[in-house]
């Protein structure tokens, strides 16, 4: 299987570059290795901020190659608290995959769970509009997507604070509410958890956690621009032009009629296949 995929990898021109980001990262899980027998998620800046995994495992089917998923269960990535993490200004971002909205909020990132930093699936007990939308919270302060992202679908999440407005973009795109600035951010000093509400939660906080998958997860130092976040989006999911597409399902086909590669194998790679600008 890995022979067959590198030969793919190699015909098609797959293999890329490495990503080139944008100053001030601080914090970086691309979840494509987990260790310490999946206990571990490795910070990819070499800052030794890793991840602790209680719960969640790592999964092949990630945005551009494995990511870290979540069972909705008692299931958390939690990140000891660093110095780095504060700063007058920041910027968090990441891919996520989810169906699960419910009646209480599904927390996807959170570093403290009143006035701190927090991303989360909304949800509601009655009928509300804002159910299954993104919730970014910064010192206390929310700011919503424009529409519901819960429908098992990829998307890219990024939330940034200069001191002058509270921004949220999905997939590339500014919404359309911001908060205004309430200077400098506090400090905080709680951890940092994925997939769940904070590191010790409540029994009834323990079946609401995050459930789908996470991928790429970033935290900076600053905010960033609309064009840097943008070249983290792109640096950051598959990059196959539309003859590339075309060439690479063909290749993958011809590979599964020859007994090469598995079918769930060839059907988790057509599904990375993606037409960009």
């Amino acid at each position: 299987m890995k022979r067959a995929f590198l030969l793919w990898a190699a015909a098609a021109g797959a293999i890329t570059a490495a990503a080139e980001l944008p100053p001030g990262l601080v914090l970086r899980f691309t979840c494509d290795e987990f260790r310490e027998n999946g206990k571990m998620l490795p910070d990819a800046t070499g800052s030794n901020n890793n991840g602790r995994v209680s719960g969640a495992k790592p999964t092949p089917a990630g945005r551009l190659s494995g990511g870290c998923e979540f069972t909705g269960k008692n299931s958390s990535v939690r990140v000891p608290h660093s110095t780095l993490f504060n700063s007058p200004q920041m910027t968090f971002c990441l891919w996520f995959k989810t169906m699960a909205s419910g009646t209480t909020d599904r927390t996807l990132l959170e570093k403290g769970s009143a006035n701190g930093t927090a991303l989360r699936i909304a949800g509601a007990a009655q009928p509300d509009p804002r159910k299954g939308k993104l919730r970014a919270t910064v010192d206390g302060h929310d700011c919503f997507s424009d529409a519901p992202v819960a429908d098992n679908a990829w998307h890219h999440a990024a939330v940034t604070y200069d001191g002058v407005l509270l921004k949220l973009h999905v997939d590339g795109a500014p919404q359309k509410q911001t908060v205004a600035g309430w200077g400098d951010l506090a400090v905080n000093t709680q951890d940092l958890t994925l997939g769940a509400n904070r590191p010790d939660p409540k029994r009834r906080e323990k079946e609401t956690g995050f459930e789908g998958v996470l991928d790429e997860v970033m935290l900076f130092n600053r905010a960033l621009t609309e064009p840097e976040l943008k070249t983290v989006m792109a640096e950051t999911r598959p990059k196959f032009t539309k003859w590339q597409v075309e060439r690479r399902l063909k290749e993958l086909k011809e590979l599964l009629d020859r007994g090469l590669i598995l079918q769930d194998f060839y059907e988790r790679k057509v599904k990375e296949c993606e037409v960009t600008p």
